[in-house]
């Protein structure tokens, strides 16, 4: 519905019903990082200097253009990795901002990373 009114440009359907689409699927992200949690970071690689901030980059880059899909793509990517706490809490922040199709939150908490 909210697609459709997207496309009808009715911006109140939008306003009203967003938030709502958006608290489901953090309830669904909730459930299912529990139901798949695990402490996997045995064997894996810490994350080296170049590459977080690649990533970072990455990250702007495509939330200028509001790519919510590869950004997703670079958080998978980005499990195969170890962080240091503060790098952990970063991009934490980044990817609730994103989970929140708040784009300039995304640009801010990059840019405060970097």
């Amino acid at each position: 519905m909210l697609e459709k009114a997207g496309k009808e440009k009715n911006f109140e359907y939008i306003e009203d019903n967003t938030s709502d689409l958006l608290k489901c699927f953090r309830d669904l992200a909730s459930k299912l990082k529990v139901q798949f949690s695990e402490d996997t970071s045995e064997g894996k690689e810490k994350i080296s200097p170049d590459k977080l901030l690649d990533a970072y980059n990455t990250i702007y880059e495509l939330a200028q253009m509001m790519d919510y899909d590869s950004l997703e793509l670079i958080f998978d990517s980005l499990k195969a990795y170890t962080f240091e706490d503060k790098d952990r809490s970063k991009l934490e922040k980044i990817k609730s901002a994103m989970d929140e199709l708040n784009w300039d939150g995304v640009l801010k908490a990059v840019k405060e990373s970097l």
